[in-house]
């Protein structure tokens, strides 16, 4: 298993309750976290991937198996593309951040010590561009701005 944080800061309106800003930024981080899944999480086992993401270089007996299956990095048996990509994600959402945890074999969480070849790969699968982290960023400031009118639209929010 291995998590993922996505973490955000808002400032909170005047007019906005501290409970209900909460469930604001709630829904929003939640929104952040199914994104990331379902968009940029597939993109990290593309063909493309290793040039994007930046992943270590391989063993070359690791790549000449990779190659005779025919499958693009990060995808040897399939294992961690199933745990990943169509595999569902517990999510716990809070107010400056999400966690998503995925249910992976036990080498993924694994942190590389002294002279292992083993890249980390939580690290590789984990990694955001910075131009995925703006996206990430407009996609939450969208979604806590609909919340906040989804607010201000309810009767016992007006004030006269």
């Amino acid at each position: 298993m291995f998590k993922i944080n996505v973490m955000m800061r808002f400032e909170k309106p005047g007019e906005v309750t501290v409970r209900a800003w909460r469930e604001v930024l709630r829904n929003a981080m939640t929104e952040v976290a199914l994104y990331w899944h379902r968009v940029m999480a597939p993109r990290h086992f593309r063909d493309d991937a290793r040039g994007r993401y930046g992943y270590l270089p391989r063993t070359k007996k690791y790549e000449k198996g990779r190659q005779k299956k025919g499958k693009p990095d990060l995808i040897f048996s399939g294992a961690t593309y199933r745990a990943v990509v169509q595999g569902t994600p517990q999510i716990r959402a809070f107010p400056t951040r999400a966690n998503l945890h995925y249910d992976t074999e036990d080498y993924i969480q694994m942190h590389p010590v002294g002279s292992s070849k083993m890249p980390n790969l939580g690290q590789e699968i984990t990694r955001v561009m910075p131009d995925e982290g703006i996206e990430l960023g407009r996609m939450a400031a969208a979604s806590v701005e609909q919340g906040i009118q989804r607010l201000m639209e309810h009767e016992w929010f007006r004030r006269e």
